[in-house]
């Protein structure tokens, strides 16, 4: 068991931060001072009963406590000292599975099983790295699909990661058709759009994101030990296979 020091947190939850501070010795083992800073400052040690202490002194800012807690750790990870002690918590606080360990960037959404599949491979990794997964590509309409294939090629990607040819060969087909027509890149969008609408509904989905069924975490900035513990949580997922993309840079996941 790990040393906790409950303290109330009177501060409000837009400007709540937390910084690591440094690690202790407790009972069981190393844990991690916090300092949490707003309008008025304290520090706790934290153990396993943090995510619950956190949401009882803060009835109205809980979540952000917690989104708080995560982001200390994520910056005692970084620090060879604090490291220990970050990971110890880290599993602990995983095994809770309380903190927020999946971060959605702005309009993406993960929907369905695939939520609470990603959810159990976030807590593998951040057991074991202390990091928490970014998700930039979830479930996607048409219209985003094309964009996200758009995009693609603009970056010097290739479109052969599609497995079906003659879908693919018909959307560079109607956006070359676009473009010739005057109707520019949003006009070449809109027409391949159409295109992978009307497939999906035949029940032929270019795209696993489609149909709730893929998503895109973001690579950049990890390290090889990163990348390996990333494989390794998503390998111990049944059913989900992954794809290295780079262009632009991400980790594309495919849930069955």
């Amino acid at each position: 068991m790990f040393a906790l020091v409950a303290a109330i947190l009177t501060v409000a939850a837009p400007d709540l931060r937390a910084r690591p501070v440094r690690a202790l010795d407790c009972e069981g083992g190393p844990c991690l001072e916090v300092r949490f800073m707003g309008a008025t400052s304290t520090r706790l040690v934290l153990g396993p009963g943090v995510a619950e202490s956190l949401r009882k002194a803060l009835p109205r800012h809980g979540e952000r406590a917690l989104e708080a807690v995560a982001e200390a750790l994520e910056l005692a990870v970084k620090k060879r000292r604090l490291r220990p002690a970050a990971l110890r918590v880290a599993g602990a606080l995983a095994d809770a599975g309380t903190l927020p360990l999946v971060r959605e960037e702005p309009g993406v959404r993960v929907e369905g099983p695939t939520a609470s599949r990603l959810r159990r491979i976030a807590e593998r990794y951040f057991r074991t790295t202390g990091r928490r997964l970014t998700v930039t590509s979830g479930t996607r309409t048409p219209l985003e699909q094309a964009e996200a294939m758009s995009a693609k090629v603009r970056f010097g990607g290739s479109l052969g990661i599609y497995k079906n040819r003659d879908v693919v060969r018909a959307l560079r087909n109607a956006a070359k058709q676009a473009r010739r027509a005057g109707l520019g890149r949003s006009g070449a969008v809109k027409a391949m759009a159409e295109i992978i609408e009307a497939e999906l509904r035949r029940g032929n989905p270019i795209s696993r994101h489609l149909v709730r069924g893929a998503v895109d975490l973001r690579t950049i900035g990890l390290s090889t030990s990163d990348r390996h513990a990333l494989r390794a949580a998503i390998a111990a997922e049944p059913g989900v296979s992954f794809l290295v993309e780079r262009r632009p840079p991400h980790l594309h996941l495919s849930f069955d």
